[in-house]
């Protein structure tokens, strides 16, 4: 290429691109050197580099706008969940009713009367576990005979 020079600094480049009488190409030199090979032709115009960079500014706002809406649904999905463990009732297990009998010291036969009786009834299982250890037995006495 006869219209070719050697550019050693971007001092040297700079002028070229102010006049956009150049264009740059193979900017990335295998062997690291410093020198870029700049034909003479004509650059794009200003209006083209603005063009560019508002296209750019334009992907980063919807980027940003992208973002914040994940985020929205991320904390609307943590406030739903919040919402739906305090409506969600605890399920006893029964292995969990079973231990608390045995160790409120009752009979066997006690346990296996007062074990069915929890098991069928959920919501007396609730009150059976919500009320004070030391009322418990009480309670589950006081449950079993308003049943029958």
């Amino acid at each position: 290429m006869e219209n070719e020079q050697r550019i050693q600094t971007i001092a040297d480049i700079d002028p070229l691109l102010e006049t956009d009488e150049v264009t740059l190409e193979n900017p990335f030199i295998a062997d690291n050197t410093s020198m870029t090979t700049v034909s003479q032709g004509k650059l794009p115009t200003k209006t083209k580099w603005k063009k560019k960079k508002r296209k750019l500014e334009e992907l980063t706002d919807f980027e940003a706008q992208l973002i914040d809406s994940i985020n929205n649904v991320a904390e609307a999905i943590r406030e739903n969940t919040k919402v739906m463990r305090s409506l969600r009732q605890h399920v006893y297990p029964e292995s969990e009713i079973y231990s608390e009998l045995e160790l409120m010291g009752m009979t066997q036969d006690d346990i296996f009367n007062a074990y069915l009786f929890l098991v069928k009834r959920p919501d007396k299982t609730r009150a059976f576990f919500g009320c004070p250890l030391a009322v418990r037995m009480t309670i589950l006495d006081r449950m079993m005979r308003s049943s029958e």
